[in-house]
């Protein structure tokens, strides 16, 4: 870590091999693991009031990471994620309804890119943007290439995330788009959503967004 004048870190850099944690009471299994994984944060030279300038730059690429024992759609296996995100006007600390909507107001977004994503039976590049609507729930458009959509689908239709009615348009729909990728296997190229606390895959909804609370006062910073 390299720290700037005011005491944050201007950049960090970590990297990590072969990590296991383990439960106390009981080390037969690790609760999580990672093969290995690189992370690169970068704080960008910006104004005051950089309103939609870059600021902060973050970099990740991850290789065979289990997940937390926690009831994930998709499982909890990650085999690859390597991307990188740019946050565009200062983003606040702390955070708050006050100062989000300020961050929101002054231009801010999130630009993101995933140059290979692999969970569960998901396959995926995208690259999209980021943003706070007026409730300052979250709301992105991304353009994806997907491998394994329809067997994402029926996992989270499984799990009661998606309706089988929907699940089944969603199928009919996408099939239509879906044509031969590496190895044989259906590659899709299309659209995806954020919207009114909705996912949708091209025009077709896949699931229900939860929104998130924030705080109305701010809290107290990770960091002085």
């Amino acid at each position: 870590a390299v720290l700037g004048g005011d005491g944050l870190p201007d950049s960090l850099q970590l990297n990590a091999d072969a990590v296991r944690v383990f439960d106390a009471a009981s080390a037969a299994q690790p609760l999580w693991s990672l093969g290995a994984g690189d992370v690169s944060v970068q704080r960008l030279d910006a104004p005051a009031g950089a309103g939609d300038k870059p600021t902060l730059s973050l970099k990740i690429n991850v290789r065979e990471a289990r997940l937390p024992p926690i009831n994930l759609p998709l499982g909890r296996d990650l085999a690859r994620l390597v991307g990188e995100v740019t946050v565009r006007g200062r983003l606040p600390d702390p955070l708050s309804t006050e100062t989000l909507t300020k961050w929101r107001d002054g231009g801010g977004t999130i630009e993101f890119t995933l140059s290979e994503a692999r969970f569960g039976p998901l396959s995926m590049t995208a690259n999209g943007t980021a943003a706070l609507d007026s409730t300052l729930q979250p709301q992105a458009a991304m353009t994806a290439n997907v491998q394994g959509l329809f067997a994402a689908i029926d996992a989270l239709r499984e799990r009661d995330l998606v309706r089988s009615r929907d699940a089944a348009m969603a199928k009919v729909v996408l099939g239509v788009m879906a044509r031969p990728g590496e190895g044989g296997v259906p590659t899709i190229s299309l659209p995806f959503t954020i919207q009114d606390g909705k996912l949708s895959a091209a025009t077709v909804p896949l699931m229900d967004i939860p929104p998130i609370p924030w705080p109305k006062e701010p809290r107290p910073q990770f960091l002085k």
